[in-house]
């Protein structure tokens, strides 16, 4: 089964991968979104990219995972782009979802 397709199968989408500005052609930022929580730490906790890494043999010399949580109105969580009237006023927004 092809990588991408194989880590797609544990839940994962690849949003986006990106070169590296000004780093000799060196580096790579891959973004992937999973569907849920559960799913993240089941990636996690079993290292499934593993055998992906493998593959790619002396290509990966480093890596750093960061885990980004998306915004109320992300267009992964809603599906579409948000459109003005999905706006809250601020007096309704907690400091945490907003």
């Amino acid at each position: 089964m092809p990588p991408c397709r194989a880590i797609a199968s544990r839940g994962l989408a690849l949003v986006g991968a990106f070169r590296r500005a000004m780093a000799d052609d060196d580096e790579v930022v891959a973004i992937w979104s999973f569907g849920d929580w559960e799913s993240w730490a089941e990636f996690e906790r079993t290292d499934a990219a593993a055998s992906w890494r493998r593959g790619c043999g002396p290509l990966i010399v480093g890596r750093e995972r960061i885990l980004l949580a998306d915004a109320p109105l992300s267009p992964l969580r809603l599906g579409r782009q948000p459109d003005e009237s999905d706006r809250r006023p601020l007096n309704d927004c907690r400091a945490t979802d907003c």
